[in-house]
């Protein structure tokens, strides 16, 4: 995938790696990963959707869902928070290996499973800064969030 340089707004506030309980090039994946949402790069496509195939034309934008880790489709690679940051990163992010407030976000412990589908990129934006921000996860104010 074609890396380009992204801004990234209030990029000073964000906990390092270390505070994170990250690796750098986790770190990095997940700062990518934001700054695709913030700059518009990432589209929220529908569950129901993606399993018929009706997308329309989201290119050249990259399609997000919270329901898929990372799977290729007609339209492009569908991809969460955790998906994407990988494909962005060229990094990995092992379930029982990372802390659990990053596991959280990536909606592995998440009991409302079902509700994650409907997460658009700008809620998981707002969660993902949050995340970076503090090392903890809050996805009750992310939903809250405009959508």
């Amino acid at each position: 995938m074609e890396q380009e340089v992204l801004e990234l707004k209030n990029a000073d506030k964000i906990k390092s790696a270390a505070e994170l309980g990250l690796s750098e090039e986790q770190r990095c994946g997940l700062i990518k990963t934001l700054a695709y949402i913030e700059s518009g790069k990432l589209m929220h496509v529908s569950y129901d959707d993606l399993m018929t195939g009706d997308l329309g034309s989201v290119a050249p934008l990259m399609p997000f869902n919270m329901k898929i880790w990372h799977s290729r489709h007609s339209c492009g690679t569908v991809c969460c928070l955790g998906g994407t940051a990988q494909v962005l990163g060229g990094t990995q992010y092992p379930g029982s290996k990372i802390p659990y407030q990053l596991r959280a976000l990536f909606g592995i412990v998440d009991h409302e499973y079902d509700l994650m589908g409907d997460i658009t990129e700008r809620q998981a934006g707002v969660a993902l800064r949050h995340y970076l921000e503090t090392g903890t996860t809050d996805w009750a104010a992310a939903r809250k969030s405009p959508r």
